[in-house]
């Protein structure tokens, strides 16, 4: 069987071409791929660099350079088409079996009307969605053109990117409406692709995560401490929730006797929202820690009392499911497919979207209940262990293309 990937990172290309700490859950994911004996697996991935088609232990990779000459850059549909025809000369080189795409959100999903080879879209999130919640409450375009945190050149493309994120949702739902095959693991990319695409075929496939997480030894447990400490691992997108964090933090300083510390790990600062919300980080015991080695935020989640996801969207964050994996409580925003991987008092709390002082309340009400935490603790580890099993997974991953190629040859 020959599967051909169309990714939106370079997997294991090189080192130089991926610095994401750990690789990320599609490496994993491929790891678990190669496991299988009569898989043979090649990767496409996007490049601005001069890459050449190269094979790296045993996966054959396919670099599409986007080189694209500025009046270029401003035609989405020219650059698409350009794009297109070079994934199907890629495509006519490998000649899969099947196609697996990751994310619906890209150009990828219209290979679906240029290729006979079934391909199945593996869903992450959905930019109709992530579109509808893009700015946090108060928030608009303006706050980027009026703040004196942004640069000239942010200002300049402000109302450019939000034009391109609408007219990127909108190809999104039309890749949604043409595809036949997707795979997904949450209610919530289930009900997307049913309402958008009732007669496609949709099929369960959990997410790998990293070595780091899934194979340690080491797991959460209590601690009696005189500061509590909170982490949240975020991306730099507003809906991410970074202002959820401030404000929940403010409550905590003002309102509350708990001394604590909050440490943001994927970000460096955010001077937009601290000025649009008059709250300094400093000044709530909010710190940002950047991008962290996976060995280096293992540690830091299993240090911590709870682990926080604000965000406004999201599917099945991997952030929040290696936290569960390590034990760390978690306190989670109930939105898109969080419901599914957090059963509300039982492996972890769910609150509503954008309420900070419900946030607040738990982690007052709860950071020092043991026997809550470490019931909490426990049924989470069982829940993901079991969820992002690599041996299930590949089952998972194998049956999915092989009634693929088995639907698409019936239908010949």
């Amino acid at each position: 069987m020959k599967v051909l990937w169309f990714s939106p990172t370079p997997v294991n290309y090189s080192e130089e071409t991926w610095a994401h700490n750990g690789g990320g859950w599609i490496n994993s994911l491929q790891n678990i791929v190669k496991s299988i004996e009569n898989i043979d697996l090649g990767i496409v991935f996007e490049s601005t660099q001069k890459l050449e088609k190269k094979f790296v232990n045993e996966v054959c990779y396919y670099p599409i350079i986007k080189d694209f000459t500025l009046k270029e850059k401003l035609n989405k549909s020219h650059q698409n088409s350009m794009l297109i025809n070079k994934a199907i000369r890629i495509i006519k080189d490998f000649k899969p079996d099947v196609i697996h795409l990751f994310g619906s959100e890209s150009w990828y999903g219209l290979l679906v009307n240029h290729t006979d080879i079934p391909i199945v879209i593996h869903m992450q999130g959905s930019l109709p969605s992530y579109y509808n919640a893009r700015y946090p409450a108060g928030m608009s375009v303006w706050n980027k053109i009026v703040s004196t945190k942004t640069t000239l050149l942010q200002k300049l493309m402000a109302f450019r990117i939000d034009r391109t994120f609408h007219k990127n949702a909108l190809q999104e739902e039309s890749i949604l409406k043409a595809n036949h095959y997707f795979m997904g693991r949450t209610h919530w990319d289930k009900a997307i692709v049913n309402f958008y695409n009732p007669e496609a075929t949709y099929f369960e496939c959990q997410e790998a995560l990293r070595d780091s997480f899934v194979n340690t030894k080491q797991k959460w447990t209590y601690k009696v401490v005189n500061k509590i400490k909170l982490i949240s691992v975020i991306s730099g997108p507003l809906y991410k929730g970074v202002d959820v964090i401030l404000k929940t933090a403010q409550l905590l300083k003002t309102h509350s006797s708990i001394d604590f510390e909050w440490n943001i790990c994927g970000i460096s600062n955010s001077d937009l929202i601290e000025s649009v919300y008059k709250i300094k980080a400093k000044d709530v015991n909010v710190n940002y820690l950047g991008v962290l080695d996976q060995d280096v935020l293992k540690n830091k989640l299993l240090n911590s009392s709870f682990y926080i996801h604000p965000s406004y969207i999201d599917n099945s964050p991997n952030s929040v499911c290696e936290a569960q994996i390590l034990g760390v409580p978690v306190i989670a925003c109930n939105t898109g497919g969080l419901r599914t991987i957090i059963k509300d008092k039982k492996t972890g709390f769910l609150v509503p979207a954008n309420d900070p002082l419900m946030v607040a309340h738990l982690i007052e009400k709860m950071w020092d209940n043991r026997d809550v935490l470490e019931k909490i603790s426990s049924a989470a580890v069982a829940q993901a262990t079991e969820r992002h099993d690599k041996e299930i997974i590949k089952e998972q991953l194998f049956s999915v293309y092989s009634q693929i190629i088995k639907f698409n040859m019936s239908n010949i």
